[in-house]
């Protein structure tokens, strides 16, 4: 058998016989030898082409769960009702906690969305707290570059497929 003219090397190590049969089997469902299987996973594995999936679902499962988490939604009801009522009011405006989930808004959401939500957050945190007569900016803003766009919200959310976990089915109770 004639050398590969490549700078190969080979690599020497134990593993438990189980794990090799696992191995052995994986490589036989591809169709390729077991040294071309382990030669591509450890590649994978170096390359970091493994994990990436991974990455990318758990950072879309992160989206959700900020996207559905109380504080969100709390936050969105909350800038709906400043539609129709734009003054501050100290007893229910909350604006440490608004303002704390408007600084993670932008881990969750697209560029665009993000900068609509920094409108509210330049927002409130320009609020004179001691004065009742203040108002939001990101209401009506002064143009259209600090109002902030709720048609664009909900293009977003409603783009969304809702994902409904799976359920077991009801139990249902036989009348007699």
């Amino acid at each position: 058998m004639a050398k590969s003219d490549t700078d190969d090397q080979s690599v020497t190590f134990r593993i438990p016989r189980a794990l090799k049969n696992k191995i052995n089997q994986r490589a036989e469902m591809k169709g390729v030898r077991l040294s071309e299987y382990l030669r591509e996973l450890l590649t994978s594995v170096v390359e970091d082409r493994v994990c990436q999936g991974e990455r990318e679902r758990i950072k879309e499962l992160e989206n959700q769960t900020f996207l559905s988490s109380k504080e969100f939604m709390q936050l969105l009801v909350w800038m709906y009702s400043k539609r129709e009522a734009q003054k501050y009011n100290k007893e229910t405006d909350y604006l440490d906690d608004h303002i704390k989930t408007l600084k993670q808004v932008g881990d969750h959401v697209p560029v665009d969305l993000s900068k609509e939500f920094d409108k509210v957050l330049k927002s409130l945190l320009s609020i004179d707290r001691d004065n009742s007569y203040s108002t939001y900016d990101f209401i009506k803003g002064y143009g259209e570059k600090e109002k902030f766009d709720f048609e664009k919200l909900e293009k977003f959310l409603l783009s969304k497929p809702i994902k409904v976990p799976n359920l077991p089915p009801f139990p249902l109770k036989k009348t007699r």
